[in-house]
């Protein structure tokens, strides 16, 4: 079972859990962690907005201090999306 920052975080993942067959509209995509090969975690995303689809990785950003405006996560675009962008699909 996945752990929480918040309770606002727990109660999301409860609503989302609850899923029926219906979907919600504004739903653009997903959310994963995973431990890259270094056993890094990571958040591995993908994205649909306006017909296409995006996948990104999200890595903890280390120039994160507390009380900053810095975010927590930066993100970068996956190999796949490098293809897209070149046109070599």
């Amino acid at each position: 079972m996945p752990t929480y920052e918040n309770e606002t975080g727990r109660a999301i993942a409860e609503q989302n859990n609850r899923h029926t067959k219906t979907k919600n509209p504004d739903e653009c995509g997903a959310i994963w962690v995973k431990l890259n090969s270094n056993n890094v975690e990571y958040l591995s995303l993908k994205l649909e907005l306006d017909g296409k689809t995006y996948n990104l990785k999200g890595f903890l950003n280390s120039a994160k201090s507390e009380g900053d405006n810095r975010p927590e996560y930066i993100a970068f675009k996956s190999k796949n999306i490098k293809k897209e962008i070149n046109g070599n699909r």
